[in-house]
């Protein structure tokens, strides 16, 4: 079966005038000033313009950069990595298998991390509709830790081998 291709995240963002300032492309990216400043200050955003004033200046093209760059922090790459990364791309094709690796581990990592909250989620879910139900028929809370009198249920049913696994790997 083939996979459908992603959707390209920096569609339209080619344009190499610069127009925004450091407030603009902010609000437009959904990161503070200051994530903008840093990341600029940190040498990683290639190529931005400054007004006459000094005015840092950023283009369509630096957006995609941003967008780029803040993905590859969230997903915990340390500023060091990102600029390498960043100083690769800068080099050409020649570095398109290791740039790939570098895409591939945090594309891992993000999994796993993804993993790890869903489980959580089912956690909350859980006892989202156990107080639910016990709001629905004014039952008391005979698992609360502070005034336990049984022992609380298995969390979700998928989840007893993992939940029995990661105890066992703690011990």
């Amino acid at each position: 079966m083939k996979t459908k291709k992603p959707a390209n995240p920096f569609e339209g963002l080619t344009d190499r005038t610069p127009q925004y300032t450091v407030k603009e492309a902010a609000d437009m990216l959904g990161l503070t000033g200051y994530t903008v400043r840093y990341y600029d200050n940190a040498g990683l955003i290639p190529e931005v313009d400054r007004s006459p004033g000094n005015v840092r200046l950023f283009s369509d093209h630096n957006l995609a950069w941003l967008k780029l760059i803040h993905c590859l922090r969230m997903t915990g790459l340390p500023i060091p990595e990102v600029r390498r990364y960043i100083n690769m791309c800068l080099q050409g094709d020649s570095t398109i298998p290791a740039r790939a690796e570098i895409i591939s581990a945090q594309e891992k990592k993000l999994e796993e991390e993804l993993k790890l909250l869903n489980e959580q989620m089912d956690i909350l879910r859980y006892k989202k509709h156990y107080y639910q139900e016990l709001l629905n028929t004014h039952s008391q809370d005979l698992c609360n830790p502070a005034t336990m009198h049984v022992q609380e249920p298995d969390i979700t049913p998928e989840h007893k081998s993992t939940l029995r696994t990661n105890q066992r790997k703690k011990r």
